[in-house]
């Protein structure tokens, strides 16, 4: 197996958006979702949904775009200049 390094984060979640929004969401001592609300859902748990705009039509792609955007920015892979010649992945989920 070839190790592959892991150099930049992006999150939007229930916390908050983004790894200080989350950082700091789980150690709250009010452990309460930001900016969210419950959804009814077949599920056994609560669902979810992150408030505010994402700026895409489609609300879960703008949510994906935020996040990778910030995993860039958080690797210094934020402009066209520093991704040249580079293999970048995603993981989403």
């Amino acid at each position: 197996m070839i190790p592959i390094p892991v150099i930049g984060i992006g999150q939007v979640s229930a916390l908050g958006r983004g790894i200080d929004a989350a950082r700091a969401g789980l150690f709250r001592q009010d452990v309460r979702p930001h900016e969210s609300r419950v959804e009814d859902s077949t599920l056994r748990l609560p669902v979810f949904t992150v408030g505010g705009d994402f700026g895409h039509p489609i609300r879960s792609l703008g949510m994906l775009l935020g996040a990778v955007q910030e995993a860039l920015e958080n690797a210094q892979l934020a402009t066209e200049e520093s991704r040249q010649g580079l293999r970048i992945g995603v993981i989403a989920g």
